[in-house]
């Protein structure tokens, strides 16, 4: 798993995600928009090398509901381009989730579950793979 908003997010690890504010040029202050966006590929049982990137489905899972049973907020990852763009604020434990490869594990590993907590993704398909 990784995170865009530049660090690694640990299971059970407090993450509040809204504007912050630092301090500009001139003593002005601006607000700064943050919102993870958790990378996942390989959510299955894989040879060891294929795993440097992957988890298991059980630990795939566990963090699912972690974040379901933690009051956290899973956003497409629409609206977290529109809250880093000022159109919208999300509230704060907003997070966005995205899958790549969009194989086989995909849809038995990941799918089920993000239903089971009404969970949004966006998946990254690997065009090649398309069709049959």
């Amino acid at each position: 798993m990784q995170v865009v908003c530049g660090r690694e997010l640990f299971l059970g690890e407090k993450c509040e995600v809204s504007g912050k504010f630092i301090r500009g040029g001139g003593g002005r202050m601006k607000i700064v928009r943050e919102i993870p966006v958790l990378l996942y590929q390989n959510i299955g049982r894989y040879p060891a090398d294929a795993m440097e990137d992957g988890i298991l489905p059980e630990t795939f899972r566990e963090q699912m509901r972690f974040f379901s049973e933690n009051g956290y907020n899973i956003v497409t990852l629409d609206q977290a381009l529109d809250h880093l763009a000022g159109r919208i604020k999300l509230p704060t434990r907003s997070i966005a989730i995205t899958i790549d490869g969009g194989y086989q594990d995909a849809y038995m590993n990941v799918i089920p579950v993000l239903r089971k907590h009404k969970f949004h993704a966006t998946f990254f398909i690997i065009p090649e793979c398309i069709g049959g």
